[in-house]
């Protein structure tokens, strides 16, 4: 996952330092709490894409893409943030599709904004999930019908961010390991800003190794 995270923000065109590029990769990838919190504290201008995306994965998880501990299943966990929010047709009332819509609107305009990944790359995903879009599920649709939707997106998502969907399937000893090292990271910048006097060449050369193998 962190070589994946490293090239796939290389060509990135934005603003945003390597380590808080790596860092959003990594949220968008796992939709995991430690990687928003060290985006965050790395760049806070993250914060309301990051949290978007956070209050989109968590606001609509149909029951079936959970697995028997409670836990989203690991197709889910790549996917949430963007698959359910796109299956606009979920909400039975009008004013729920039009929250849906907007807010997954401004998640997908905020998101180009940062420019964390290659333009390109982000192009041919949002493309291809405009398509997927219009073929979304009707909310009466059976549970497996929809089940194979998010499959798509899953596939889709992955395809286009070349991403290795083995890669997400962490064990949960691996989970608790990959916390304990994004806490790690998130302390080491907390660290950096308490401190009264940091070198101007000590810092990036630690930032640059954020996240990487």
């Amino acid at each position: 996952m962190l070589t994946w995270t490293d090239e796939i923000t290389q060509e990135s065109s934005g603003s945003l330092n390597p380590a808080a590029k790596r860092a959003t990769a990594l949220f968008l990838a796992l939709v995991s709490d430690r990687a928003l919190h060290l985006a965050r504290v790395l760049e806070p201008g993250l914060a309301r894409t990051l949290e978007l995306a956070r209050t989109l994965s968590h606001t609509c998880t149909p029951k079936f893409l959970y697995d028997s501990d409670s836990q989203p299943t690991h197709a889910a966990m790549l996917t949430r943030a963007l698959a359910i929010a796109l299956t606009q047709s979920l909400p039975s009332r009008p004013m729920g599709k039009a929250l849906a819509k907007t807010f997954t609107q401004t998640f997908t305009d905020e998101l180009a904004q940062l420019q964390a990944f290659p333009e390109n790359a982000l192009g041919v995903l949002v493309t291809r999930l405009k398509d997927l879009k219009i073929q979304a599920p009707d909310f009466r649709q059976s549970a497996t019908v929809h089940q194979e939707f998010h499959s798509r997106i899953y596939q889709t998502w992955c395809h286009s961010l070349k991403l290795d969907p083995t890669w997400i399937s962490f064990s949960k000893e691996e989970t608790r390991k990959l916390d304990r090292y994004l806490y790690a990271n998130w302390l080491t910048v907390r660290c950096k800003q308490a401190a009264v006097r940091v070198s101007s060449q000590t810092w990036p050369r630690i930032e640059e190794r954020m996240l990487r193998i």
